[in-house]
């Protein structure tokens, strides 16, 4: 099992996964200044969701850009990706689900067991509450990591001349679903198309990786403009028919490929000390991830409260990343050791 991506891995990407973790928090956080404002709402919310594709696209880059060469490459990626994402989410899964039935005031046990009561609501959580909190972003990234590997086949297998030809199907697939039918509220009755949803970006990273060249790159770029452009006008003049705007349109997707493209080319981190910090900082941002969103909401006002609201946005952020990679330090100090004996037992 080889990955040339990862072995040409840079401090870039952590850079990226970084700026990306800023972002999330920043879309969760109350108090946004930029709110009153339609068109400008519209064009920061859009580089506030970077964050998704960019995290999608970047695990697509290096679990698709995985070579499965024998039988056993596959088991020995899942046990892998079982170790490093499963059962960290679980277990820090579980830990935020107590946590939020512990702030619940006079919680009724009615006649469960305590210890029971918490187990069932946290296997719920798991198995399907998390989808409508933070977490939703585990329900699509679990699916596209089991897939990985045939995607690996296909794409491996193609030449970058066929990739484009998918892309640009993709485009094409999305406008017809996502833009025109739904901008003059018809149905779409066909499907089938097996590139649809988030599995797109995840899909698109190993393409940027790969089929960007010196020679197409200026291309990308100015198509992310393009698409940068309508995307916000769409969402700010049409804001009830243009659906989807910071997703699944073809517009968006095409200013993430761009401003990947962009970042991947140009974004070239040389100081030796940021790269140690940001390869150091790497092996948290999952952990920061998962946790976020509770510090943001149980913890952060609790600090930031007596700062006049028009003002609280940065410092909530800024709050909330730091206890957030405190905790997630502990955490894996917590995790690792049981990861470790898993590694084993598997």
């Amino acid at each position: 099992m080889t990955n040339k991506s990862i072995n040409e891995r840079n401090a870039s990407d952590d850079l990226i996964r970084l700026f990306s973790v800023f972002l999330v928090i920043m879309v969760h956080a109350d108090n946004q200044p930029w709110s009153g404002i339609p068109i400008l709402s519209a064009l920061i919310r859009m580089i506030l969701l970077f964050s998704n594709s960019f995290f999608y696209m970047l695990s697509g880059k290096y679990n698709i850009g995985i070579e499965f060469n024998e039988a056993g490459d596959y088991l020995k990626y899942y046990k892998k990706k079982f170790v490093n994402i499963v059962f960290p989410y679980v277990f820090v899964s579980i830990l935020l689900s107590i946590w939020n039935l512990r702030k619940i005031p006079n919680l009724d046990f009615g006649s469960t067991p305590v210890a029971l009561y918490y187990l069932k609501s946290s296997l719920k959580d798991l198995i399907s509450s998390n989808s409508s909190t933070h977490l939703w972003f585990m329900f699509g990234l679990i699916g596209y990591l089991l897939s990985a590997p045939f995607l690996s086949k296909m794409f491996h297998a193609m030449s970058n001349i066929e990739l484009h030809i998918l892309y640009g199907i993709i485009i094409i697939w999305n406008t017809i679903t996502v833009l025109i039918f739904p901008f003059f509220n018809e149905p779409f009755g066909y499907h089938g198309w097996f590139l649809t949803g988030w599995m797109i970006h995840f899909c698109l990273g190993y393409y940027v990786d790969r089929a960007v060249t010196s020679s197409n790159a200026k291309m990308f770029y100015v198509m992310g403009i393009l698409g940068a452009f309508i995307n916000v006008m769409g969402a700010t003049f049409f804001a009830d028919r243009f659906s989807n705007p910071n997703d699944l349109a073809p517009t968006f997707i095409i200013t993430c490929v761009g401003v990947m493209a962009f970042l991947q080319r140009k974004l070239n981190v040389s100081d030796e000390r940021l790269k140690r910090i940001t390869r150091f900082m790497s092996g948290y941002y999952f952990y920061i991830y998962m946790v976020h969103f509770h510090i943001l909401k149980y913890i952060t006002p609790n600090i930031t409260n007596a700062i006049p609201k028009g003002l609280r946005f940065i410092p909530d952020v800024m709050v909330t990343f730091s206890i957030s990679f405190v905790c997630s330090i502990i955490l894996k100090f917590i995790i690792t050791p049981c990861s470790n004996l898993l590694k084993k037992i598997l």
